[in-house]
């Protein structure tokens, strides 16, 4: 049977393809080629035989190896039109003051098709424009240039304060904005500031000068109030880290737990892990040099004069920048 005629010249068979042409998407026929399925052609033979029959119809007993799709099988013509449908439309992002475009030939590079015509995503490249969108956005951690208010602009870096893109979630969304032909989205955070811009911190928001030993509390611009206080103890190595933080929460009547300490406190506002602002009753003296060699373990302790009037005006996610 190998050596039988239709086992020389064969030509294999071909699914259709689809291509991009003249700004669209169109279908290219496939092969149906003459190769013979030799396991079902030796079955066919030996039956015959059997039989006793002198001829056999390789196409009437489905002998021939046939492509799987052709060009008019629903599931081609589908993809055609997905693939038509994603690749006609670009997305314009609405990012703060700014627009990103998100262009319909990026949109089209991204396209792929697999044997069984399922339009897919190329996820990493997807992934690596959302990555690129997190890298212009994210605030979180970025340097930045802060007027503060004992004069001129300082440079504050770290903390856990501002922007972050949620950078799977704005994959998934973005995939399904395509699919559904819609042309404007906004970006997906996992962490908000203020405002989007070069200044995410508003004009509400908690100053700690870590040099002056100095607290200024600020509401829509306004300077509300300010106080001494006393910070981290430096010579102990607990010293308060700068850097732009938010608010937690706040809580009235706590304890304050350490490994050698268990302080009660009437006013609680953390910013920072473990460290927070809250009343010190046992100080008589705030501000100056204090902090370098009789700090605290971290926290900023303030006067009880104040402390009160600031837990009333301080709410949940207002920004806390300590500066250096």
């Amino acid at each position: 049977i190998s050596n039988l005629s239709c086992f020389q010249n064969v030509i294999e068979p071909k699914n259709p393809s689809i291509e991009y042409k003249d700004g669209s998407y169109v279908v290219i026929d496939g092969v149906i080629g003459n190769k013979v399925d030799s396991d079902l052609l030796y079955t066919s033979v030996v039956n015959a035989i059997t039989k006793g029959e002198t001829k056999i119809n390789l196409e009437s007993l489905n002998c021939y190896i046939t492509p799987k799709y052709k060009a008019d099988s629903q599931e081609v013509l589908n993809a055609v039109d997905e693939l038509n449908k994603y690749s006609k439309e670009s997305i314009t992002y609405t990012i703060g003051s700014n627009q990103e475009t998100l262009s319909c030939d990026t949109i089209k590079s991204w396209l792929k098709v697999d044997d069984d015509f399922n339009v897919t995503f190329n996820t990493n490249d997807v992934y690596g424009f959302v990555n690129s969108l997190a890298s212009k956005y994210n605030t979180v951690g970025k340097a930045r240039n802060f007027s503060s208010s004992s004069g001129g602009t300082v440079q504050v870096s770290g903390g856990v304060y501002g922007w972050k893109v949620n950078v799977d979630g704005e994959v998934e969304s973005l995939i399904s904005a395509i699919k559904n032909g819609t042309q404007t989205k906004e970006l997906t955070f996992s962490q908000k500031g203020a405002t989007l811009g070069d200044n995410d911190i508003g004009n509400s928001y908690v100053e700690i000068d870590l040099g002056r030993q100095h607290l200024w509390l600020y509401v829509d611009g306004a300077l509300i109030m300010d106080t001494n206080i006393i910070s981290g103890n430096v010579s102990k190595n607990y010293t308060t880290p700068a850097g732009v933080y938010s608010l937690y929460y706040k809580q009235k009547d706590q304890i304050l737990r350490g490994e050698d300490y268990a302080t009660p406190v009437s006013f609680w506002m953390p910013f920072n892990g473990g460290i927070g602002l809250h009343d010190a009753p046992w100080r008589s003296k705030f501000g100056g040099t204090i902090y370098q060699t009789s700090g605290s373990h971290g926290c900023v302790n303030l006067p009880p004069a104040s402390v009160s009037a600031l837990y009333d005006m301080l709410y949940k996610g207002i920004p806390v920048i300590c500066t250096p």
